[in-house]
């Protein structure tokens, strides 16, 4: 879920009070081997909406251990025990052996009407890195808390839109509750003491950003700087990056495009996967950032005239756009698109032009010995002799024999016509 460096603190915000007596934390440590056993790594508080709270502590050997702690090498060293596995992963880099994954519960002193769970990293050198966490209701009823339960942290970015709340067959609810990381520590005969309950939440982005827009600040950097202030929402100079006030513009260097319109507006005429027609206006010029890839083989026009996207923000369309009112459409032509349609019509070509060629010649293969058989069987033998003296087939409806079949005839060259005086 989340890694948590030293004195870091991560809150869920819960959309409704709900009871809470425990907390069961999937979690490792890295770089942990020097810490003690029952050291605090992370201390857990659950608040509720009148502002009492409730605490316990992660403890090192008892919730939760050193990610390595089965390699001989860091066995021998580790300052505390292995924790409860909730279940193991491959070494990274490809190395062998495997990593763990810890599961614990840590209990609060006394029940809570939880609205909130802050959990923050107390440990002095270790990196606490978080895979799941549920809360626990007296009878052990667990509830996972998700990445939504982050997001409601930040009510100027994301709002709650529906809360659904259904509930869950007995035999499904453990598995999507708790999972098996979880029925290992409440134990895998007790199954749940009263109907489970799923708590569901849809969210609105309002930060959200449209399919085009106009931006009233432009900056000329290379695709290294772009791509590293758009991965750290951070411009070089330090100041946060927002989309919606700058764009990250490559390939033009000095460029000025212009001051641009606040109130300008870019909306989509018509969609398909391979062409995007936009609508825009503006009333002084500036720089349109359309949200799609700027993808090798596409192509734009403005009222018709073909125009140069520039990659904007390390990986999407923008455009320099004058003052008016303009169509803008982008088209999907890729190059191998273009040699593949061009090498087909040249074989089109080729074949018509051998077929006109070869025109008069023979329709179907001929015996090696054509020519002999042909002056000894004659005229029925389906070959006859061409202007320049040599033999060519053809067919005719001429009986050769009894009965009447299309059988081969001889093509007679016709004589040639007779001059005329001119008249005296």
């Amino acid at each position: 879920m989340s890694a948590s460096p030293p004195g870091e603190l991560i809150a869920f915000t819960l959309p409704a009070a709900r009871v809470v007596r425990s907390v069961a934390v999937m979690s490792f440590l890295g770089g942990a081997i020097g810490i003690d056993q029952d050291e605090p790594v992370a201390r857990i508080t659950v608040r509720d909406a009148a502002g009492g709270a409730q605490s316990g502590e992660l403890r090192a050997g008892a919730h939760t251990a050193e990610w390595a702690w089965d390699r001989a090498d860091v066995a021998a060293v580790v300052r505390h025990r292995r924790a409860p596995i909730a279940e193991p992963f491959p070494m990274p880099g490809g190395r062998e052996g495997m990593g763990n994954k810890y599961v614990g519960i840590v209990t609060l002193p006394a029940p809570v009407e939880a609205v909130r769970v802050e959990v923050q990293s107390v440990a002095r050198q270790a990196v606490l890195q978080l895979s799941r966490i549920s809360l626990l209701d007296p009878p052990g009823e667990p509830s996972p808390l998700s990445l939504a339960h982050l997001l409601l942290e930040r009510p100027e970015r994301w709002a709650r839109r529906v809360s659904l709340s259904y509930p869950l067959r007995p035999d499904t609810a453990p598995a999507l509750l708790g999972g098996a990381w979880l029925q290992g520590v409440l134990g895998v005969a007790r199954g749940p003491t009263r109907p489970s309950v799923v708590h569901a939440e849809v969210l609105e982005n309002l930060h959200v950003l449209p399919a085009a827009w106009f931006v009233p600040r432009t900056l000329a950097v290379d695709e290294a700087t772009a791509l590293a202030s758009v991965r750290t929402a951070r411009l070089p100079d330090g100041a946060p990056f927002d989309p919606r006030a700058v764009a990250l513009v490559e390939q033009a260097p000095g460029r000025d495009f212009g001051p641009g319109d606040p109130s300008a507006t870019a909306v989509v005429v018509a969609r398909a996967p391979q062409r995007l027609v936009l609508a825009t206006r503006s009333a002084a010029p500036g720089f349109l950032v359309v949200s799609e890839l700027a993808y090798p083989g596409w192509t734009a026009e403005v009222d018709g005239a073909p125009v140069s996207i520039l990659r904007t923000n390390g990986m999407l369309r923008g455009l320099a756009l004058a003052a008016g009112a303009h169509r803008v459409e982008f088209v999907y032509r890729p190059l191998s698109v273009r040699l593949g349609l061009a090498l087909a019509g040249a074989t089109l070509l080729a074949f018509a032009a051998a077929g006109v060629w070869g025109r008069g010649t023979a329709a179907f293969p001929l015996p090696h010995d054509w020519r002999e058989r042909a002056r000894v069987r004659g005229p029925c033998s389906g070959l006859g002799a061409s202007r320049n003296g040599s033999l060519t087939p053809t067919l005719s409806r001429r009986s050769c024999g009894r009965g009447s079949q299309v059988t081969p005839r001889t093509r007679r060259t016709p004589p040639p016509s007779p001059r005329r005086r001119p008249p005296r």
